[in-house]
């Protein structure tokens, strides 16, 4: 027999739903089809990628102060997948720089960012706290900068983070 602690913990309102209650599995689910349906056919562009992002990060400088140079530049990006997001792999999203994606890289990044939260939570990850701090607004930036973050994202994506 299922107790009613287990029932509750296994089970969420949705809405739209009309009252009814949907198994949370069931909402996962839903929530990863829909960020896959959002992000579909999105690519990268001129975006910022990962490896431009750790190289932002760095300020183009290697640990001993030296500058990057055009070879290490190369090396830090030549990995980068900028077609398909959905072969983004967790290695490479633990690189975690998010914060200095343009909007581009946010769009391109964002859905296999938020999935990857649903599958590998870890609260100690930079991953972690750079996604979920990248997308709650900071109240000491001006919100013109969040709105400039999420100007690439169309109603539905904007729709699906809000639900993420």
């Amino acid at each position: 027999m299922i107790g009613a602690t287990s029932l509750v913990r296994r089970t969420v309102y949705k809405p739209e739903a009309e009252g009814r209650v949907m198994d949370v599995h069931a909402a996962r689910r839903d929530l990863e089809n829909e960020i896959r349906r959002a992000f579909a056919g999105v690519v990268l562009g001129d975006g910022v990628s990962i490896g431009h992002a750790e190289f932002i990060d760095s300020w183009g400088k290697n640990p001993d102060g030296t500058p990057i140079s055009d070879e290490q530049y190369r090396a830090m990006t030549a990995n980068d997948i900028v077609d398909d997001w959905t072969q983004v792999t967790l290695e490479e999203l633990e690189r975690d720089n998010i914060a200095h994606f343009d909007p581009a890289g946010l769009r391109y990044y964002l859905p296999a960012l938020m999935l990857s939260l649903l599958d590998h939570y870890d609260p100690s990850s930079m991953r972690t706290i750079g996604t979920l701090h990248g997308l709650l607004p900071d109240p000491d930036y001006p919100p013109d900068l969040a709105a400039h973050r999420f100007s690439l994202l169309n109603h539905t994506q904007k729709r699906v983070v809000a639900r993420f």
